[in-house]
C-alpha cells in the first residue's frame, strides 16, 4: 500500500522524532513524504532518502514556490503521481480539500493551540483520526466536537531513548543534584518557571543546578532571565542532545513545567530511565478511557511529583516567559476530564516539593523504582508500531 505522510521537518521535536523512528522500523507499507517545510532539519536530512521511495514538496513545484490557493492542487498532484492510497496528516493542516480514500489526521497537540472555529470542520473531513493519547482524544471530542472514526494510539518509548544502564537508582549526594529538561525552547513549555524553581532552591542553600536538554527560538532569552535571576553559573544549555539516553542517565530529577502538552513523551523517557520526574499534571501520560484516567493519576503519583497548575496564565509573563500565538486559552485536565483555563504551575512550590524529596533519600529511591516498573510495562515500541500501522490500514 502506498501511504504519503504530510508534516513538517524543519525542527527537531517530538512529533517529527516519532515519525523518523516509525519509519525506520515499518516494514509493511510503501512510504512517501509530503513536506510543508522547503527542506528537512540536517537532523534527519542524509537518512530520510534511505526510509522513503520518494520525497515531495507541498509549497514548491520544480523549484518554484506556489502561492497558497495553488498549494491544494500540487498536493493533489503528487498524490496522484504517487498512486497515494492513504494519506496521513501529522499533526498539521493540509491545503488538500479533497483527497485518497483514506484520510487520516494524526493528532499530537496542534487542537490544543488551534482558535479559529473552522478547525472543527477541518477534522471532521476525515475518515478517521488517530491521538496520541487520551487526553488528545478528550480535547478533540470536548472542544472540537469530533465525530470522525477516532483511535487511540500511545506514543512509545524509543528504544534508543533508554541506556542499557538503566535501573531504579539511589539518590547521589556526592555531587550537585542535578535537574533536567528535554523539550524545545517555546513559549507552551513554560521554562522561566524551571529557571525561577532553581532560584528557589539556591536560595534555599541547596546544591543544585539545572541542564537544558534541546533547541528553540527561546534560547537566548532564557539565557539573559538566567542572567537576571544571577543563576548563570548553575545553568547549562546543551541544545539538541545525539545521545538522550546518557543524558537522562546523567541527571537525577526530569523538570516539566508545560503550560500544555498532549503527551509528555519526555517524561516517560526520563522514568524508564529510573529517572524521577516533577511534572505538570498536564504532561501525564494519561491511558485509554476512565479507567485508565484513574488508573494513571494513581500509579504515576508513586513515580512523579505532580504539580496542579494554581496560577493564571498571566503570571508566565510576570516571571519573565513568553505567552504567544501558539499559547493555549484553555487546556484539558484529566483529573477533571474537562476543558479548563489555563495556568501555570507555582516555581516555589515546585522547589518546595524538590527539597522535601532531597531530605528523603529513601521517597527518592521509592519514586525511581516506581517511575523505573511504571514506563516499562505501559509504553513498548513493538506495540506502537502494530497499533499505528493497524490504524492506518483499517
Amino acid at each position: 500500500m502506498n501511504v504519503m505522510h504530510e508534516l513538517d521537518l524543519y525542527r527537531v521535536g517530538g512529533v517529527e522524532q516519532l515519525f523518523f523512528r516509525y519509519l525506520m522500523k515499518s516494514q509493511s507499507f510503501k512510504q512517501h513524504l509530503l513536506l510543508h517545510s522547503s527542506k528537512p532539519h540536517s537532523f534527519f536530512q542524509k537518512s530520510l532518502k534511505n526510509y522513503l521511495a520518494s520525497v515531495s514538496h507541498a509549497k514548491k513545484i520544480v523549484g518554484l514556490r506556489l502561492p497558497k490557493p495553488l498549494r491544494g492542487f500540487n498536493i493533489a498532484r503528487i498524490l496522484r503521481q504517487k498512486k497515494t492510497e492513504t494519506l496521513v496528516c501529522w499533526n498539521c493542516v493540509s491545503n488538500l480539500k479533497k483527497g485518497p480514500k483514506n484520510r487520516i489526521y494524526y493528532e499530537h497537540g496542534l487542537a490544543n493551540c488551534f482558535k479559529n472555529k473552522d478547525f472543527s470542520n477541518y477534522l471532521n473531513s476525515f475518515d478517521r483520526i488517530i491521538s496520541c493519547s487520551e487526553a488528545s482524544k478528550r480535547v478533540l471530542e470536548l472542544k472540537w466536537k469530533v465525530r470522525a472514526d477516532h483511535v487511540v494510539v500511545s506514543n512509545p518509548l524509543f528504544p534508543q531513548s533508554v541506556s542499557d544502564k538503566a535501573a531504579p537508582r539511589d539518590l547521589n549526594i556526592k555531587r550537585p543534584f542535578r535537574m533536567g529538561v528535554v523539550a524545545r525552547l517555546v513559549s507552551i513549555k513554560a521554562h522561566a518557571l524551571s529557571l525561577h524553581c532553581l532560584k528557589s532552591l539556591l536560595r534555599m542553600g541547596l546544591n543544585v543546578e539545572l541542564i537544558f536538554a534541546g533547541d528553540g527560538e527561546l534560547k537566548d532569552s532564557l539565557k539573559a532571565l538566567a542572567k537576571t535571576l544571577q543563576i548563570e553559573q548553575h545553568v547549562q544549555f546543551l541544545s539538541n542532545v545525539s545521545d538522550i539516553a546518557s543524558f537522562y542517565q546523567s541527571i537525577d530529577l526530569l523538570l516539566s513545567f508545560s503550560v500544555q502538552e498532549s503527551y509528555g513523551l519526555s517524561v516517560i523517557e526520563a522514568m524508564a530511565n529510573g529517572c524521577p520526574v516533577l511534572s505538570s499534571l498536564l504532561a501525564c501520560p494519561v491511558l485509554s478511557g476512565k479507567a485508565g484516567r484513574q488508573k494513571t493519576l494513581q500509579d504515576i503519583s508513586r513515580a512523579c511529583l505532580i504539580m496542579e497548575a494554581d496560577l493564571p496564565i498571566s503570571e508566565l509573563l510576570d516571571l519573565g516567559g513568553v505567552i504567544d500565538s501558539r499559547t493555549p486559552s484553555f487546556v484539558y485536565d484529566p483529573k477533571k476530564d474537562k476543558i479548563v483555563e489555563a495556568g501555570v504551575i507555582d516555581p516555589e512550590k515546585a522547589a518546595k516539593k524538590i527539597a522535601h524529596l532531597l531530605e528523603h533519600p529513601e521517597l527518592y529511591q521509592k519514586m525511581s523504582a516506581n517511575a523505573f516498573l511504571y514506563a516499562r510495562e505501559n509504553f513498548s515500541f513493538s506495540k506502537y508500531m502494530r497499533e499505528l500501522e493497524a490504524a492506518i490500514s483499517l
